[in-house]
């Protein structure tokens, strides 16, 4: 293992340090990066800087204090003060956990940067410019956080959100009391909800689903099971219909090919109950056996390979008009160059209804007001990864449910540079990150459980 002296020096100099720190601003953000971008745990972080310790002159930090500095980052980076501006682009959703309380969250781009940059920013292009938590998600309270929002950084040039029942009314009553603000609906649930819609009408598709079920649950224990089909989410299952119909398609293509050499290998290895075995001449079973069990488990298929080259056609128009709408946003010429991208492709007359619903959706979508010059972001997925980020490093827990670590999403924004790290660990203030979590977060479950518990303990 080499290491640069340049980078050796950086962990031991104690010239780049925060106030009242002991550690090194280098190793703090050497930290922060390892948890935020390379998704490290904060015990695993730990962990790493012991193993590097013995190569690297740095200290090992414990787990609980890396925890503390992401917590402090993502405080500075809520607490910012963000720019007063006509042209803010707010991405709006709703975090829900298994706990009674909510968390809504409030993205921010300046939409001049987006045409300059493109539609598709990344997390460190954002501005988490506000966080609040809800026992209750309600139009009053996602109109009241838009209204407070704006008071602060300017009434913004655009909304874009998932159009769900608790951001809705409430977008739409603020878009009511300010006529200039364009609500725009989030291309990838939109066409999700189209796609819905059609594919509920389709008988063919109920069995289809039924019997994917019936060969997961035959295959995936079996000697089949590198074969078995991906499993189905419980929610947003139309946002994912892709991996289902590609498995679909390698099943057909792989019963084409004809070589059930693996199968045949995988019986070989349940019967001798070893692994890697080498099939020759003498010892290879019967090609029947193999030919049997597969059509046994996904001879099925067959009746549906028509519905399923018409679900790929499917995707492949989603896709298209997802990809033209990330590209180059909403604007005047987004239907024709949609159309353009979709042309010439051979559609049945479902798929061609599909295409005629999702350009009729985006069509509805495009601003009244539009001029030809202006282009609006038209989908919010980076809001979804930053939701999706902050789940990833805090699971569900019905006991837990939010607590400061709702900070993360804050810090995941951050550039995560030397300078802009100084100024959040000097910034934030452990008893004024307790204020406002007591006064935003208030008391977890799990903390009411300790009490409790503990008191019981006592009187046992």
């Amino acid at each position: 293992m080499c290491f640069s002296s340049k980078a050796h020096s950086a962990f031991i100099s104690h010239d780049e340090r925060s106030k009242h720190f002991s550690y090194n601003t280098h190793y703090i953000l050497f930290c922060v990066r390892l948890f935020i971008t390379a998704s490290v745990s904060y015990r695993a972080c730990s962990k790493i800087c012991g193993l590097l310790s013995p190569f690297i002159k740095m200290p090992v930090a414990h787990y609980t204090t890396i925890r503390q500095w992401v917590i402090r980052l993502g405080y500075y980076r809520l607490q910012k003060p963000k720019p007063f501006r006509d042209d803010w682009v707010y991405i709006l959703d709703y975090t829900i956990t298994t706990s009674k309380n909510k968390c809504l969250a409030i993205l921010g781009v300046p939409l001049t940067y987006l045409c300059k940059y493109g539609f598709s920013p990344k997390m460190s292009e954002v501005e988490l410019l506000h966080l609040s938590v809800t026992p209750k998600a309600t139009w009053e309270v996602t109109c009241n956080a838009l209204t407070e929002t704006s008071k602060w950084t300017g009434i913004p040039a655009e909304i874009i959100s998932d159009h769900g029942a608790d951001v809705k009314k409430g977008t739409e009553e603020f878009c009511k009391q300010n006529p200039t603000v364009n609500y725009i609906y989030d291309i990838t649930h939109m066409i999700a909800c189209v796609l819905k819609s059609t594919l509920l009408g389709q008988p063919q598709w109920d069995k289809f689903i039924k019997q994917l079920m019936r060969c997961k649950h035959q295959t995936k224990q079996s000697v089949l099971s590198f074969l078995s089909p991906p499993s189905q989410r419980a929610k947003a299952r139309y946002l994912n219909i892709a991996q289902i119909i590609n498995w679909s398609k390698k099943i057909l293509y792989y019963k084409e090919k004809g070589n059930f050499m693996e199968i045949a290998r995988a019986i070989a290895e349940k019967n001798t109950k070893k692994h890697n075995i080498c099939l020759t001449d003498n010892n290879e079973p019967a090609m029947n056996e193999s030919i049997k069990l597969f059509n046994e488990k996904f001879n099925w298929i067959n009746n549906f390979r028509e519905k399923i080259y018409e679900y790929d056609q499917y995707i492949n128009i989603m896709k298209r008009a997802k990809q033209e709408i990330t590209t180059s946003g909403i604007h005047s010429k987004t239907i024709d160059k949609i159309k353009n991208q979709l042309k010439g492709l051979e559609l049945t007359d479902s798929a061609i209804d599909l295409k005629d619903k999702i350009i009729d959706g985006i069509k509805s979508n495009i601003p009244k007001q539009l001029k030809k010059e202006e282009a609006y972001l038209g989908c919010s997925d980076i809001i979804e990864s930053l939701i999706g980020k902050y789940k990833n490093y805090c699971p569900e827990n019905s006991l837990i449910g939010i607590t400061q670590s709702v900070l993360i999403m804050a810090a995941a924004t951050s550039k995560l540079d030397t300078a802009s790290l100084k100024k959040a660990m000097e910034y934030s203030i452990y008893s004024d990150i307790q204020k406002w979590s007591k006064k935003t977060i208030g008391e977890s479950d799990f903390s009411k459980r300790k009490k409790v518990f503990k008191f019981n303990s006592k009187v046992g």
